[in-house]
């Protein structure tokens, strides 16, 4: 399949407020992650390019958990608009101020003391409830950890459009 035909794809699937999965697949070392990033950007500087309030990204790379993929989106979610700088403490607190739940609302004071980040993770679960209506991509399901099962994370996929 040609990058082109790939990045239509793509912006198409960015700009529609319809519920999806897309799969990019290929050898590794091709470009996939750069070519979504690259189309994420691009999207994110056209008026209507995401249809989403919030976008997040997250490489499987060692999660081995549920739990830890789950505190991975939350921790990693950003408005269309900070797509460009990526996720930080910066982007983290925006997400948060602009979101109704109270716990998410002060979480990201927490990341500010080191003890209390690891509290905060095992608040996953909680945190994950507000990830709803935006864009996750899942990256590196080859090089997840040993005790996490791909088809548990593909099950995650499918609750997030439920």
């Amino acid at each position: 399949m040609s990058t082109e035909l790939v990045k239509k794809e793509l912006f198409q699937f960015l700009s529609s407020a319809v519920p999806e999965v897309l799969c990019i697949k290929g050898p590794w070392g091709v470009g996939k992650t750069y070519l979504w990033k690259k189309c994420l950007v691009d999207a994110s500087s056209r008026n209507g390019g995401i249809a989403v309030g919030r976008c997040a990204y997250v490489s499987l790379f060692g999660v081995n958990s549920l739990e830890e993929l789950k505190y991975s989106i939350f921790e990693n979610t950003v408005k269309p608009e900070q797509i460009a700088a990526g996720a930080s403490l910066d982007t983290l607190k925006a997400v948060v101020e602009s979101t109704e739940g109270l716990g998410r609302r002060h979480a990201w004071l927490l990341n500010l003391f080191p003890l209390t980040r690891n509290a905060l993770a095992g608040a996953a679960p909680g945190l994950f409830l507000t990830v709803r209506n935006q864009i996750v991509c899942i990256d590196d399901l080859e090089r997840k950890g040993n005790k996490l099962d791909a088809g548990d994370v593909l099950g995650l996929a499918s609750q997030l459009w439920t």
